[in-house]
């Protein structure tokens, strides 16, 4: 079992192994380019916990610096004019570029997510040192979601579901991965794994949370505020179909409210995924967002403080 969710990790179901996780990598106009060799699935587990740990925390600062050029490049674009034939060239060389990053940026994420396993196969993520109720989250002043899927195959690992129905508590079925979710102000990083996003109930005067409060739950540590545990109950699902639900994800993330109108509207990838999910709706709305914010110079800021009045203006248009 521990095999099969390995090559979920790594891609290896879908992807190539030898051609697709090789070498990474990174360009920029004004920034020398980077370069990582991305180990495969049999190198990375022949790594002890030690290595696997390090090679983890040498990947998260190659993905932060990754991630502040993959804005640069983003704001560049932002401010290209597009009115000859000639500027429209340069947006679109532009374009691909900001797209190589957004592929580089997630194969960079499934090698944390290698080497993370990979350290937790060897040392357990059961530690004490990890470990909390879930009941002591209840008394958190935040609130705990996930994003997760409406059927099987909408997104995230393959062969990797859950069904989230509200009222009725989950069991992990794979004891390897436990379900996760997060804090509310991490939801916006994690849109790559479902078409919805699913509210937790932490209400310990739930009479299903009483069911489950004793059960532990694990920090993990990971550039998404990662929590897992065993079981968790489900409050309500919300479809990133309608626009409403982008709005809670933008309102409900706090002080990573400027990180998360990037995440969401100056990059490509969220909206890519809408367009394959088929949600003409939220994918309206994500280019009227990014005309309205065109002339700002920083425009992630732009929206995420102006968020609330481009809702109520689409809403009227």
């Amino acid at each position: 079992m521990l095999r099969v969710f390995w090559r979920r990790i790594l891609g290896l179901e879908k992807y190539n192994k030898a051609a697709d996780i090789s070498t990474l990598i990174y360009t920029c106009d004004d920034l020398e380019p980077i370069t990582v060799k991305a180990l495969d699935f049999d190198e990375i587990q022949l790594l002890s916990a030690e290595e696997a740990k390090r090679k983890q925390e040498e990947f998260k600062v190659l993905f932060q610096e990754n991630h502040k050029r993959l804005n640069e490049i983003a704001r560049q674009r932002a401010r290209m004019p597009k009115e000859t034939d000639e500027e429209l060239e340069a947006y679109e060389r532009k374009s691909e570029k900001l797209h190589a990053f957004v592929d580089a940026e997630r194969k960079l994420k499934e090698q944390i997510d290698a080497f993370a396993m990979q350290y937790y196969a060897k040392a357990g993520f059961r530690k004490k040192e990890n470990e909390h109720l879930l009941k002591e989250y209840a008394e958190e002043d935040t609130s705990f979601w996930k994003f997760s899927q409406s059927k099987a195959g909408t997104a995230g690992e393959a062969g990797v579901f859950a069904e989230y129905i509200p009222g009725q508590i989950v069991e992990s079925v794979d004891k390897d991965c436990l379900l996760s979710f997060v804090r509310a102000k991490d939801l916006y990083k994690c849109w790559r794994y479902g078409d919805q996003i699913t509210k937790l109930c932490f209400d310990l005067k739930d009479p299903g949370f009483q069911e489950i409060k004793n059960y532990p739950a694990y920090e993990m540590g990971n550039l998404f505020g990662e929590i897992k545990t065993d079981y968790l109950l489900p409050e309500d699902n919300f479809s990133l179909s309608s626009v409403d639900t982008i709005r809670t994800i933008i309102d409900i993330s706090g002080e990573n409210r400027t990180h998360a109108a990037s995440e969401l509207f100056i990059l490509p990838g969220f909206k890519d995924q809408m367009e394959r999910f088929g949600f003409k709706d939220t994918v309206s709305f994500i280019d009227y967002v990014n005309r309205r914010s065109e002339a700002s110079e920083d425009r992630a800021y732009w929206i995420g403080q102006n968020f609330g009045k481009l809702c109520e203006d689409w809403l009227r248009s």
